[in-house]
C-alpha cells in the first residue's frame, strides 16, 4: 500500500495532527509500506527530503493550502509516487480541494476534530456568554469552517480513532459518506515506567495545555477531597498556558481558583521528550479530567509507560481504557476524586493498573496492529485494486 498524506501541521505538534502523521507514517514505514508527505513550507527545513517518514514535500504556505494550483501539485506528486490512497484531515480541510479533480486516487479524511463539530467548540465554554463568542470566532473564520467541513462530508472515506467520534458528528447532522471506519492511533514506542521512579510524595499529573476543554475547572473541587486524605500531595500539569476571552491567562485564573491549594500545584510548561518521561515517570496517577478530548496522545503516552490514569468518559476515552483496571468517571462528580484516591492509596492497584494499560496498547495500539487494520480497512474498500 503506498499512502500520500496531505496535512499542513508537519513537522509535527504535540498532540497535534502533525503528530499523528508522524506517527502513522512511520509505523507503514516499518512494516512495508510506501509513504509520502506533503505539507506546508518551514522557513528553516529543506523543500523535500527523505528520513523516517518516506519522502516529505514541503509545498505551500497556509494562505495557499485551498488553491487550485497546489491541489494540482499534490496529485503529480501522488502520480510520481503511484499512491493508492491520499489521506488528509477534517483540521485545516486541506484536501477538500481535490474532491473537483478528476483521475486521482481516492480521499480518505481522518477526523480529528474541526470547528464544524460542535462538541469539540463547546467544550471550551465556561460561561454562557462565551458561546457568542465560539460562534463569532467561526464566522471570522468561515473559510477554513467551509473546507473542513467539506472534507467531512465529501471525502471517499472517513475514518476516526474512535467510534464515539464518528457518533457525535452524525448526532449533530453532519453527513458522512457510506464507507466510514474506526482505526486508532498508534501508540509511540515508549518505556515502561518503573514504580521506583514515583516521587516519594503523592503526586498526581495532568499532561494537557491549559484549557476550559482540559477540565481545569474542576481542579479545585479535586484538590479539596484529596488534600485531606493525602496532606503532601502535589498535582503537576505540563502544557503551555492559554486565554480564553473573559478569564485571561489560564494558568493565572487556575492559580486564584486554588486559592490555599495554591502550595499543591507545580506547573511545568512545555517539556521535551527527557522531561515528559520524568514527569511521568515521577507520577502516581495519571489524570484526565476532560470535557472532550477525541483520542488524546497522552493518554497513548500513559498507557505505553504503564501508568494508572483516572479520566473523563466524555470522548473517546472509554474506548481506549476499555479492558483495563482504570475507569472513568465523570469529572464534575466526587467519584473522581475518590477513584484518584483509591489508585493513591493502593501501590499494588497502581501497579496491576499499569500493567493492564501496557497490555491493552500491545494488543490494540501497538504500531503493526494499528497499520495491519488500516490496510484492511482500506482495501475492503477497494483501496489499492486497479482503477
Amino acid at each position: 500500500m503506498n499512502v500520500l498524506f496531505h496535512c499542513f501541521e508537519f513537522p509535527p505538534q504535540a498532540g497535534g495532527v502533525g503528530s499523528y502523521v508522524a506517527n502513522m507514517a512511520a509505523s507503514l514505514r516499518a512494516t512495508g509500506h510506501g509513504v509520502t508527505v506533503v505539507t506546508g513550507r518551514w522557513n528553516d527545513l529543506p523543500a523535500r527530503e527523505e528520513g523516517p517518514w518516506g519522502v516529505v514535500y514541503r509545498l505551500y504556505r497556509r494562505e495557499d493550502m485551498y488553491a487550485p494550483h497546489i491541489a494540482r501539485e499534490v496529485l503529480d506528486i501522488a502520480a510520481r509516487h503511484r499512491a493508492d490512497v491520499i489521506e488528509g484531515a477534517d483540521h485545516y480541510g486541506e484536501a477538500s480541494a481535490l474532491f473537483s479533480c478528476a483521475n486521482r486516487p481516492p480521499v480518505v479524511v481522518r477526523i480529528h476534530g474541526s470547528n464544524p463539530i460542535r462538541i469539540v467548540q463547546n467544550a471550551q465554554v465556561y460561561r454562557p456568554w462565551q458561546w457568542l463568542t465560539v460562534r463569532l470566532a467561526h464566522a471570522r473564520n468561515w473559510k477554513q469552517t467551509l473546507h473542513e467541513r467539506r472534507a467531512i462530508q465529501d471525502a471517499d472515506m472517513v475514518i476516526a480513532p474512535c467510534g464515539r467520534m464518528l457518533e457525535e458528528v452524525e448526532r449533530q447532522g453532519l453527513r458522512l459518506p457510506a464507507k466510514r471506519g474506526v482505526v486508532p492511533n498508534p501508540a509511540p514506542a515508549l518505556a515502561v515506567a518503573s514504580p521506583a521512579d514515583e516521587s516519594a510524595d503523592p503526586l498526581i499529573f495532568l499532561p494537557a495545555r491549559l484549557e476550559i476543554r482540559k477540565g481545569i475547572q474542576y481542579l479545585r473541587a479535586l484538590l479539596d477531597r484529596l488534600i485531606p486524605r493525602f496532606p503532601s500531595l502535589v498535582l503537576e500539569i505540563a502544557g503551555d498556558d492559554s486565554y480564553a476571552r473573559g478569564l485571561g491567562s489560564l494558568q493565572a485564573w487556575l492559580i486564584e481558583q486554588m486559592g490555599e491549594h495554591r502550595s499543591h500545584l507545580r506547573f511545568l510548561g512545555v517539556l521535551s521528550p527527557a522531561d515528559m518521561a520524568r514527569a511521568y515517570g515521577r507520577a502516581w496517577v495519571v489524570i484526565l479530567p476532560s470535557r472532550w478530548d477525541n483520542f488524546p496522545t497522552v493518554l497513548l503516552e500513559a498507557m505505553a509507560r504503564a501508568k494508572p490514569v483516572v479520566s473523563s468518559p466524555n470522548g473517546g476515552m472509554p474506548e481506549m481504557l476499555e479492558g483495563t483496571l482504570c475507569r472513568t468517571v465523570d469529572p464534575g462528580s466526587p467519584a473522581f476524586a475518590d477513584e484518584v484516591a483509591r489508585l493513591l492509596g493502593d501501590a499494588e492497584l497502581r501497579r496491576r493498573a499499569g500493567e493492564s494499560m501496557r497490555a491493552k496498547t500491545e494488543r490494540a495500539y501497538s504500531p503493526p496492529v494499528v497499520v495491519g487494520e488500516y490496510v484492511r480497512l482500506l482495501s475492503a474498500w477497494g483501496v489499492g485494486a486497479p482503477r
